[in-house]
């Protein structure tokens, strides 16, 4: 992600955030991001609906399949192509800045409540907060050195873990990180509907006598499809951080089809816990 370096820099400093920093070019205060959350809720309000509405969204990406990692044996490393690279990392800065624009609206309504209306904050039960006699490590097969394991540890510049003032290890969004026990017994799991919306070959203009679908040989299958975007959302650390994990989508309902007259591509994705 963007500005890793200006992260690590803020939680170095000891100003932690109590939400994950906007990593955008333009700047938007917490206020200005709540302001937008609440216009939302109440445009849909007047609509009838309700925050629910926000589990759904267009990205306005065309979409792409997710790509095997290409193997260099003389290297003995992996690597993604360029384009779907470059695409991931597109598509989790606007799954970033949505759940930002929304203070989180979507994870906060996949974890839920418990029965007096107190939102959780993980899918697990949380037994406690990491501190440094609990980070695990290993050795680094280029380098030979020590280094940290998990990879959502916030490090400084000299790789040492970054504690807060009460000596928990922070994680790279500036939040305490949570020692688990097991999955909630009332968590049960999630479900999403997903629908690509392409573009023509040549991105040429749809005709009324053209078939909707997209059966030749230019388009990626539906599976790889749906890898794609479903990576952008859970790999992103708003997801990862409090347990959410895509082994827990028990239903998956996908469909791509060609853009109608007038209609933009993109991807509606829909996600609910069960």
């Amino acid at each position: 992600m963007k500005l890793v370096k200006e992260r690590k820099e803020i939680l170095k400093s000891g100003d932690v955030p109590t939400k994950r920093r906007r990593t955008v070019t333009k700047k938007t205060s917490k206020d200005e991001r709540i302001e937008l959350y609440e216009s939302k809720k109440d445009e849909l309000e007047r609509n009838g609906k309700n925050g629910s509405d926000l589990m759904k969204v267009k990205i306005p990406l065309e979409p792409q399949g997710a790509k095997r990692p290409r193997v260099n044996s003389k290297l003995n490393s992996a690597y993604y192509d360029t384009a779907y690279r470059e695409w991931l990392r597109d598509a989790m800065q606007w799954v970033e800045d949505y759940l930002l624009d929304t203070d989180l609206a979507m994870v906060k309504e996949l974890l839920g409540t418990d029965k007096d209306g107190n939102q959780y904050k993980n899918t697990h039960i949380i037994k406690g907060f990491k501190k440094l006699k609990d980070i695990e490590y290993k050795t680094d097969e280029e380098t030979g050195l020590r280094v940290v394991k998990n990879r959502n540890v916030a490090l400084d510049e000299s790789g040492d873990v970054i504690l807060d003032k009460d000596g928990y290890v922070l994680s790279l969004s500036g939040q305490k990180i949570p020692i688990l026990g097991k999955i909630r017994d009332d968590y049960l799991g999630l479900k999403a509907r997903i629908l690509f919306i392409l573009p023509r070959r040549n991105n040429r203009e749809t005709r009324i006598d053209d078939r909707p679908f997209p059966v030749d040989a230019n388009t990626s299958d539906i599976d790889n499809y749906a890898k794609s975007i479903i990576d952008a959302f859970f790999e992103n650390p708003m997801f990862k951080e409090t347990g959410l994990n895509d082994r827990h989508i028990q239903s998956l309902l996908l469909q791509k089809r060609y853009a109608k007259p007038d209609e933009d591509i993109g991807i509606v994705f829909e996600i609910k816990a069960i």
